[in-house]
């Protein structure tokens, strides 16, 4: 930003210089003219620098905030893809031979009940 404001300097002396080697009051209104529209583009364009530096701080902040989010939702999931990968494994190695046989006892006796 300083750079802006050094530039802006160096040009202003420079159209000074040359002006008064010229004497002429009509170019040194004009170039009046031209340093304050310079000297105010160039306020401008730091104002807008300023705001967009502290605008990409912001959005990097979030940034590592939402990283740090993902992260936690990352290792959650793993946790939980391995929790249901352990059930899944406990209700393969679950025997429903017992589960069938109590089945047709059941049925069984639905059956003697309406004999009756």
């Amino acid at each position: 930003m300083n750079k802006f404001k050094h530039n802006t300097s160096k040009s202003a002396i420079a159209i000074d210089v040359w002006v008064t080697k010229n004497k002429t009051a009509e170019l040194r209104e004009e170039c009046i003219e031209i340093q304050r529209i310079i000297r105010s583009d160039l306020n401008k364009i730091i104002d807008l620098t300023s705001n967009c530096k502290a605008e990409a701080s912001k959005l990097i902040s979030t940034l590592h905030e939402c990283k740090g989010k993902n992260d936690k939702l990352t290792e959650e999931l793993k946790l939980k893809t391995e929790q249901c990968n352990a059930l899944k494994l406990q209700v393969d190695e679950l025997n429903f031979s017992d589960l069938e046989i109590t089945m047709e006892e059941t049925d069984k006796e639905k059956e003697k009940a309406s004999d009756k």
